[in-house]
């Protein structure tokens, strides 16, 4: 797993002030050995220093164990080069987890830090750390250190791709905020969030206007802290103030269709529903049926005038 001496080392040699390498979250087994408790820790990792050792990986744990006399951990040489010590570093990592796009921009930043080329990091780092040789992921990535902390937490929760890191560092802080809010008052689905993001963005470069005034015009803020909707009422009712600023055409087609399908006249123990995207180009009929008189109202629904409007709102879709 990695090549390198591992030692019990004194916990008074470890240096908890030096924060060089606070870089990584915390990496575990993905097993505890039984009656091992500690066995779901991996050995630290540290690196030689004038003050003793630095951490690299497994500050956690480590402060955990202050009061113990020696812990197990690798050792990384003091004169080994900046690059090398955080190969090491994110390659040990990568054997249990992959690396988060914040520990990655972490790295990046230290190196640039410690005068490496750009080019260097791109085309020589990057790929071992399993990453292609692309210098422009290197300010994609640098943006993930200005992403909200709360939002963070919740992609790593999430194991949201790069690709949605990079979507939502590149929104000014003032609408992560706003997206915390959404957070904190709902559970929405990754999909979702990326979404609502992205069609509020949209839609406010379309109308070249600030993201809050497309807040201010959807009622963002009196929807998420109604006391009195249900977490998917204030995301269903969010989605389509938002969809309706961002496709108007489609809001139009959506107005349509719910006028046609309020014209039929179904009774209490059926629901008529179709895919509000328009994606699909179907309805769905959901029938409860609780008694024989459910059976027979059924049988009654469906008369010719109904059977004309149920194809008017089928051919509209």
């Amino acid at each position: 797993m990695i090549s390198l001496p591992i030692s019990n080392l004194k916990i008074d040699r470890i240096d908890f002030a030096d924060r060089t390498f606070d870089l990584f979250y915390p990496i575990r087994p993905p097993t505890q050995i039984p009656d091992e408790p500690d066995s779901l820790q991996l050995p630290a990792l540290v690196q030689t220093s004038p003050s003793g050792y630095r951490i690299v990986i497994g500050r956690e744990w480590l402060e955990s164990r202050k009061s113990a006399e020696s812990v197990p951990a690798y050792i990384l040489p003091e004169n080994a080069p900046d690059i090398d010590a955080l190969r090491i570093a994110a390659n040990y990592a990568r054997f249990f987890r992959p690396l988060f796009p914040t520990e990655i921009a972490g790295i990046v930043q230290l190196l640039l830090t410690c005068k490496i080329e750009r080019e260097t990091i791109a085309r020589t780092f990057f790929p071992e750390i399993g990453l292609p040789p692309n210098i422009k992921l290197i300010d994609a990535y640098l943006n993930c250190l200005n992403l909200d902390r709360n939002i963070a937490e919740w992609l790593i929760g999430k194991s949201a791709p790069s690709k949605t890191w990079f979507a939502l560092s590149a929104l000014d802080r003032d609408f992560q905020s706003e997206l915390t809010l959404l957070l904190d008052k709902t559970r929405p689905t990754l999909s979702v969030l990326e979404e609502i993001a992205r069609n509020i963005r949209e839609t406010a470069i379309r109308e070249n206007t600030e993201v809050f005034r497309i807040l201010t015009a959807i009622g963002w803020k009196n929807i998420l802290e109604n006391p009195d909707l249900a977490e998917s009422d204030k995301i269903a009712s969010l989605r389509q103030r938002i969809t309706q600023l961002r496709f108007p055409s489609l809001s139009s087609h959506a107005e349509r269709a719910e006028a046609l399908r309020q014209k039929i006249d179904a009774p209490p123990n059926v629901r008529i529903s179709y895919d509000p995207t328009f994606e699909k180009k179907d309805l769905t009929l959901d029938a409860t049926l609780a008694s024989p008189k459910d059976i027979d109202t059924l049988e009654r629904f469906f008369t010719d005038e109904n059977r004309r409007k149920l194809n008017e709102l089928l051919e509209n879709l």
